[in-house]
């Protein structure tokens, strides 16, 4: 007599016939609690809850099997007897339908709002607009990098060098330097005293712009709104803020404290020893390292007696 799959035993049970073949619940048949089965649902009402809620079986003869996993390589069967299995649920217990099976094949759309373009954006952000009818006040275009924006005439009569330091400033970086909606950001902060980001490397090239175009109302503000960001910045994000404000020129020494001061407590800096990126960044730009590592007091400054500086 020829067994079939499901119907073979093992050694164990061929030895032992008290063992069960396969984990059963009280009141139901062996071949009940097989993975791929549909148990009788009118002996017992709960049970295709508790067999989906508890959706890995275990099986002497396909051992690592899981009914509703992704198939274990190298097992013959696994993928043949590889079934879905969707009780019925009773509403009446006030129970919501179980999710499909993680399918690792399938494609899942990312739309996590933290991480999306629009959530970072600025130039998008009507908060950050700078056009002439968005004010009901005097303005004066000030043309930067090819597009003009509005400012308030009333800020350019008291920072008389600002308009000229700007466009000086900006003519020199190129867009992956100082992207376009950093400068929206200024612009709206001199128009409105507010402007719209979430995204802290920008937060921090905002704090470096306007410390070299000597707009200093906005590096405090800057500052705060870095302050309540700092525990959501990831590692590599660190690594980025880091290479920017010590290759950066007129850099604030708020912003520099402030870094050094989140780095250094709980010694969060040890963390970037495990960063590709900062390994790479320390082996390419040593001046960047040395710089860090003495602002958190771990390297002494340099002796430069004897040496001429020209």
């Amino acid at each position: 007599m020829a067994w079939l799959p499901h119907q073979r035993q093992s050694p164990l049970r061929q030895r032992n016939p008290n063992v069960p073949f396969y984990p059963v619940t009280s009141g139901q048949s062996p071949l009940a609690a097989m993975p791929g089965m549909v148990p009788n649902t009118g002996l017992n009402p709960i049970l295709p809850l508790q067999l989906a809620r508890n959706n890995r079986f275990n099986s002497p003869l396909f051992t690592g099997r899981a009914a509703l996993g992704p198939p274990s390589a190298g097992i013959p069967f696994n993928s043949a007897l590889q079934r879905g299995f969707y009780p019925p649920v009773n509403p009446a217990l006030g129970l919501a339908p179980l999710p499909p099976p993680y399918d690792p094949y399938a494609y899942y759309p990312y739309n996590d709002p933290r991480y999306s373009s629009s959530s970072s954006s600025c130039c998008d952000n009507a908060s950050n607009s700078n056009s002439k009818s968005d004010f009901d006040f005097k303005v004066k275009d000030v043309t930067v990098r090819g597009k003009a924006r509005s400012v308030r005439c009333s800020y350019l009569l008291e920072a008389g060098k600002f308009e000229a330091d700007l466009v000086k400033y900006m003519d020199k970086k190129k867009e992956d330097d100082v992207p376009d909606k950093v400068v929206d950001m200024l612009i709206s902060w001199i128009n409105r005293e507010k402007y719209s980001n979430h995204d802290p490397f920008d937060e921090v090239t905002l704090n470096i712009l306007a410390s070299n175009v000597g707009c200093k109302s906005i590096m405090d503000h800057s500052l705060g709104r870095l302050k309540s960001m700092q525990d959501s910045i990831q590692g590599s994000e660190w690594v980025r803020i880091i290479g920017t404000v010590y290759l950066s020129s007129k850099v604030d020494e708020g912003l520099k404290k402030w870094l050094v001061k989140y780095l250094k407590e709980d010694r969060r800096y040890e963390e970037l020893a495990g960063i590709a990126k900062f390994r790479k960044m320390c082996v390419e730009r040593p001046e960047v390292e040395a710089e860090f590592m003495r602002g958190l007091g771990l390297w002494v400054q340099p002796d430069d007696t004897g040496l001429r500086t020209l």
